[in-house]
């Protein structure tokens, strides 16, 4: 079993970014998330020089830990809000976890 870490690259429609930005520190965002089944560490950023423009960091346990949560997020809805403000199609970067 390895650890499944990625980042994400999200580049929202401007003016938008705020909105996400709420949503992640709603009740349930970030709460939600970090207490899923085999979350290590998932943590949201803004860029400095464009707040339209959200970098996410995350730790699993497995893929299958990433791939259940994901799954949870895209039945309870959550993702159209995320989809429905994106300008461009996200960047995702797999990552080796080396220690």
């Amino acid at each position: 079993m390895s650890i499944f870490a990625q980042t994400a690259v999200f580049k929202m429609k401007p003016g938008t970014g705020k909105n996400v930005v709420s949503f992640f520190q709603s009740d349930n965002g970030l709460a939600v998330t970090r207490a899923s089944k085999g979350c290590i560490q998932f943590d949201v950023l803004t860029d400095v020089s464009d707040p339209d423009t959200l970098r996410i960091y995350e730790k699993w346990d497995t893929q299958a830990d990433f791939d259940a949560y994901l799954k949870f997020r895209q039945d309870s809805g959550d993702m159209n809000e995320l989809i429905g403000n994106l300008a461009e199609p996200p960047v995702f970067i797999p990552l080796t976890f080396i220690g």
